[in-house]
């Protein structure tokens, strides 16, 4: 395996930036965009639950529906090659007493341990409350959402992470088309290729102000 140099690494990390202005005629290859979805089913998540499920559109007239019910990024939803929507599992799937664990796993030992392990979370951690248990789904989402983007700035693909759309909204539209009752719309991500030039830089706290060693 040939070993990344450092400033090949930061050159990647500045390539990802949140496009707003994509080619609408530029699309994406089936096989690229299969890598970067493998790459949202391989990222780490808490106890390994796996808390997500993502729906990608193609579409235009449904982009164009889901950009009615969004609060801004319009252009973005509608320009975009593939608009991917990241949902987490309802709890009631997820618990620690529900058949999801054993699909996940085989060996009686494992699923066991895994059980206890969720059951101490959910309770200890986070009180029994559904609000709070659901948040802890949610936020294992977001690992693999960071993955995603990531990856496709590597492959030289731009994205736009945007949370303003109206879930209650989606769900309805999504409900036409499957059945979306054991999900939970996260956010949304458009992906594609941005008609301006790639931005150089980023704005970020300096390094001394974010990072401590102790």
């Amino acid at each position: 395996m040939i070993k990344m140099q450092r400033d090949e690494i930061l050159r990647l990390l500045y390539r990802r930036y949140s496009c707003r202005d994509f080619d609408k005629n530029k699309k994406i290859q089936k096989e690229d965009f299969e890598l970067i979805l493998e790459s949202g089913r391989l990222a780490p998540s808490s106890l390994g639950l796996e808390p997500w499920e993502f729906i990608v559109v193609t579409s235009q007239n449904i982009k164009n529906k889901i950009a009615q019910d969004s609060s801004g990024n319009h252009n973005q939803i509608q320009n975009c090659s593939h608009l991917l929507i990241v949902c987490n599992l309802i709890t009631e799937l997820i618990a620690p007493e529900s058949n999801y664990l054993k699909t996940l796993y085989k060996d009686n030992e494992t699923f066991l341990a895994i059980q206890s392990m969720f059951h101490s979370i959910c309770n200890n951690r986070l009180n029994g409350d559904e609000k709070l248990i659901n948040a802890y789904l949610r936020e294992q989402c977001f690992i693999s959402i960071g993955q995603m983007t990531q990856v496709a700035a590597l492959m030289d693909i731009d994205s736009c992470i945007i949370g303003g759309f109206y879930a209650k909204g989606l769900k309805k539209l999504l409900d036409t088309f499957m059945s979306v009752d054991r999900i939970e719309p996260v956010c949304l991500i458009a992906f594609g290729y941005s008609m301006k030039c790639i931005a150089s830089s980023k704005h970020r706290k300096p390094y001394e102000d974010t990072v401590k060693w102790l």
